[in-house]
């Protein structure tokens, strides 16, 4: 059997697709579209990208009402949503922080409960000098999506797609008739679990590196909106979800969660399976009802 492999850089991190029975040419075909795709969806994500529209929302939207494109629209309603349904764990609205280390004055006030948004007339503006949006922990599993939706158009029923990693969909079946299979691992203790896919996804959190060498701003990546600081414990977190871009959102609002945040993440969320590897549990444990 024929197997087409696509890897290409995307979004600051390795974007592998395989596609099981897909000839060479069709791939190529396919391997440009998908990188269209992804290309056209960093432009309009991206904090860093200088001419982003999320960059020109960040830049404008403290002094004067911003209107957005329908697809950013769609965006900013999933993050007031997220925010909602997370008790405010995804909290898109903190860049400043990240861009200032975590280090924050007593005075602060960033954060998504500065966004206003006005979702009817696609306006938006921010309360706040110190509140910008940073999709960071939202992009994969969004451009995923659209990715999975071409797939299906093009009548695709077999695919495998790892995103830096950390976000990995398992599209149909394996071309042996059986789900695709992974292993996540914590990668402290090497303590691993086994997960089956069959159009689903999952999405891996933690901190990006235990080298003791690191200063405590190199590990650490993922913001606890409450306080407001970096999330220095280390646990891995990964979510299993039908949508990739649920799965994201919530292995990123999961590690920043306060115990009661974690309720209603999984009242929220009863179709979603959570699990959670701490650096002294001997496995994965689901947290999910």
């Amino acid at each position: 059997m024929e197997v087409f492999h696509h890897s290409c850089l995307a979004m600051g991190t390795r974007f592998n697709l395989v596609i099981p029975g897909l000839s060479q040419s069709n791939g190529e075909c396919l391997s440009r579209a998908v990188n269209s795709i992804l290309n056209s969806e960093e432009s309009r994500l991206s904090a860093y990208m200088e001419d982003s529209e999320l960059s020109r929302i960040n830049r404008l939207a403290p002094t004067t009402q911003q209107m957005v494109s329908d697809e950013m629209a769609a965006v900013l309603d999933f993050c007031q949503l997220t925010w909602e349904q997370t008790g405010g764990a995804f909290d898109a609205g903190l860049f400043r922080l990240k861009q200032n280390a975590g280090l924050v004055d007593d005075d602060f006030n960033g954060g998504w409960k500065n966004v206003r948004w006005n979702s009817p007339e696609r306006l938006i503006h921010f309360d706040s000098n110190d509140t910008a949006i940073d999709l960071g922990g939202f992009g994969k599993g969004w451009a995923l999506s659209k990715v999975i939706d071409h797939l299906k158009a093009e009548k695709l029923d077999s695919a495998f797609i790892s995103f830096g990693e950390s976000s990995i969909t398992g599209h149909g079946v394996h071309p042996l008739g059986l789900n695709w299979q992974i292993t996540i691992s914590h990668p402290s203790t090497g303590v691993a679990a086994l997960f089956e896919l069959n159009n689903q996804s999952v999405s891996v959190s933690g901190l990006k590196s235990f080298n003791e060498d690191l200063s405590e701003k190199e590990r650490s990546h993922i913001i606890r909106p409450q306080h407001p600081a970096f999330v220095e414990e280390n646990r891995v977190v990964v979510v299993k979800s039908e949508s990739p871009l649920v799965a994201e959102v919530l292995s990123t609002a999961v590690m920043a969660a306060s115990d009661s945040q974690i309720k209603q993440i999984l009242s929220n969320y009863v179709n979603d399976k959570i699990y959670v590897c701490e650096i002294d549990a001997p496995v994965f444990k689901c947290v999910s009802f």
